[in-house]
């Protein structure tokens, strides 16, 4: 790839007296002795500054003949001694025609390395003056593009920096380019071949400019300052904003020198102290205001945190920048106190609800609002909305149980979290009342137990059951008795005495149930004691009588039945009949007991025998009376078993 480079053509140079004599034949006198043909070339070559602009010599030439279009009839390179002025070739090359036109290269070259070239048509024999031919495009080692380092030099007054370039083509650095160093005021700032560039005495600034000889260019500015003395903070301390986070302004220093004006080019190193953040740039070189400033994030810690500014040799370095953290938004709610408490119902939690609330980083989150609420259980609190303290901390006023003994429960919220749930058992107050469960209005066979054992619930003053009570059991009435009299309340507040067991008397019995200082006591249970099955038949009425014979008693005979304990039995069948004496006995001859347990005989008529009649007893003795011996006895329902006369009539 060659270019023209339009500034080596304006400072070109002319070698007019390059001449290239050849000799020249045609093809018709080849046998023959060959004609000499004059051809003289005037070769403009670049001029020797700007060739020393880039360290650059022309130390020789190269001439190439073409007759058109690619018939090469002579190439050839010669040396060119400094100020050379005329050169003389001689080269033998065959003429077809006379004149006739070819084709001129010229190459300039720096040892080996080819730089620049020409190309002109030549008419040959050459009339004069010779033809000139501008050697100016570049064909030396290809770059496209040149960088300058550094970008923003600064240099002390009347000190020295020597800047740096780098080629590429094609976006490819290249090893082998040639550059050439200008500056925008030579006189109070010059740069020499090998990009030294000399600061003058006083603050200033220039633009340095790197050109290839391909016309590739790059330019920067340099700045002349005096040495920096003082370092100070100039922003971006006492931020706020939460951990973790990349703080909103960067930290920011001057490096000023004595005149009080900043001073470029001065390394700066940021660093965290405390807290664990970060700092975006660690090293900064001051700007040409001698202003370095890097962005900052905050650590993981809530609270102050510090980063620190230093520059070698500068009073007042290091330099410090305090900043706050604030722990991030809510993400954990977390129960710390007053989980799973036991009181008595109705009263207050010796332990108040607290609960911490936590960022991602599990940092405590300040000033947030916590909402407790009675979530379950009744009951009241005081305080329901709290602000978290500064380690994260929220208790609720008070938490009063309900009156219903059993689980409570006390939610605490925070936007953007799970609720936690407190739980709290109540228990039951102190035993107030006695109120009867079971085992009233029974009945039950004389003797015998109840089926169903008196029972009394013992309930503190909002009808919880209260366990743990003693309460005393007596019989009241109708006899008997009772088993564990003194019965204690389970869990569910149940006291029950062990069994009662009936008087022997029909009719009404009672036991009273009652504790020390209990609304409602005693409590009395009734029940009613039943006949039991009939085992007694005696001779209520009509026995010993005396009457003519032949005729009826005075007094029909009557028997009563009873149980056990001489309890009545009514309903029960009693047949009636003689058994000694003759006679009759009206009907029916079976007769059924009254309420009283009696039945009395139908009409009974004397046999015609004067002497003893006696009715249905065994062991009786005579009797001196006119009368006759009747038998009675029973007939026992299908339901009950037989039995026989405890006391027949004697």
């Amino acid at each position: 790839m060659s270019r023209r480079d339009p500034l080596l053509a304006g400072c070109a140079r002319a070698v007019p007296a390059l001449i290239l004599l050849l000799t020249l034949a045609t093809c018709r006198d080849a046998f023959e002795p060959h004609a000499l043909a004059r051809i003289a070339v005037a070769p403009v070559l670049p001029s020797r500054a700007a060739l020393a602009a880039f360290g650059l010599t022309i130390d020789h030439v190269r001439f190439v003949v073409v007759r058109p279009v690619s018939d090469t009839l002579a190439d050839t390179t010669v040396a060119l001694p400094p100020g050379a002025t005329e050169l003389a070739l001689e080269l033998r090359v065959p003429l077809v025609a006379s004149p006739e036109t070819l084709n001129v290269s010229v190459v300039a070259l720096s040892g080996t390395i080819p730089l620049f070239t020409g190309t002109s048509p030549v008419r040959v024999p050459t009339p004069p003056p010779p033809p000139v031919i501008p050697v100016t495009t570049y064909i030396g080692p290809a770059a496209d593009s040149v960088v300058i380092l550094p970008r923003s030099p600064f240099i002390l007054l009347n000190d020295s920096l020597r800047l740096g370039a780098q080629a590429f083509n094609g976006g490819v650095p290249v090893s082998q380019f040639f550059v050439s160093w200008s500056t925008s005021d030579p006189t109070a700032a010059p740069i020499n071949f090998f990009g030294m560039l000399r600061a003058p005495a006083a603050r200033g600034a220039v633009w340095v400019r790197a050109r290839t000889p391909s016309g590739a260019t790059d330019s920067v500015t340099a700045t002349f300052t005096p040495p920096a003395s003082q370092l100070l903070a100039f922003a971006g301390g006492g931020q706020i904003d939460t951990v973790g986070q990349l703080l909103g302004l960067p930290l920011e220093v001057l490096a000023r020198a004595a005149d009080g004006l900043g001073v470029g080019g001065v390394s700066v190193h940021f660093r965290a102290l405390t807290g664990g953040g970060g700092v975006t740039d660690s090293v900064v070189v001051t700007d040409g205001a001698g202003h370095a400033r890097t962005t900052v994030t905050l650590g993981g810690l809530p609270g102050g945190q510090t980063f620190e500014a230093a520059a070698v040799g500068l009073s007042g370095s290091p330099v410090s920048f305090g900043v706050v953290a604030l722990a991030g938004p809510p993400a954990q709610l977390l129960a710390i106190a007053g989980v799973g408490q036991l009181a008595t119902v109705a009263t207050a939690l010796l332990t108040r609800p607290a609960v911490l609330l936590k960022d991602a980083g599990g940092n405590p989150v300040a000033g947030a609002s916590v909402t407790f609420t009675v979530s379950g259980g009744g009951g009241s609190l005081t305080g329901g909305t709290q602000l978290t303290n500064a380690a994260g901390l929220a208790t609720v006023g008070s938490w009063t149980l309900g009156t219903i003994a059993g689980p409570n429960t006390l939610t605490a919220s925070a936007p953007g979290v799970t609720p936690v749930v407190f739980t709290a058992t109540g228990l039951a107050g102190a035993a107030a009342s006695i109120v009867k469960v079971a085992g009233d209005l029974q009945s039950a066979i004389v003797n015998t137990v109840v089926p169903i054992v008196p029972q009394v619930r013992i309930v503190d003053q909002f009808g919880n059951h209260v366990s743990g009570t003693t309460v005393s059991a007596a019989v009241a009435s109708g006899g008997g008795s009772v088993v564990n009299a003194t019965p204690v309340s389970d869990s569910a507040g149940i006291a029950s005495v062990g069994s009662w067991r009936l008087g022997t008397l029909v009719g009404a019995n009672s036991v009273s149930v009652g504790g020390t200082g209990l609304a409602g006591s005693p409590i009395s249970f009734t029940a009613t004691g039943l006949v039991d099955s009939a085992s007694q038949l005696t001779a209520f009425a009509g026995d010993g009588q005396s009457a003519l014979v032949g005729s009826p008693v005075s007094i029909n005979p009557a028997a009563r039945v009873s149980d056990q304990y001489g309890n009545a039995v009514g309903g029960i069948p009693v047949t009636f009949s003689i058994s000694l004496g003759g006679g009759s006995l009206a009907t029916p001859a079976t007769v059924t007991t009254d309420t009283a347990g009696i039945a009395r005989s139908p009409t009974w008529t004397l046999g015609l025998l004067a002497g003893l009649n006696t009715p249905a007893r065994k062991g009786s003795r005579p009797r001196q009376a006119a009368s006759h011996l009747m038998v009675v006895t029973y007939r026992p329902a299908p339901s009950e078993s037989p039995w026989q006369p405890r006391m027949p009539w004697s």
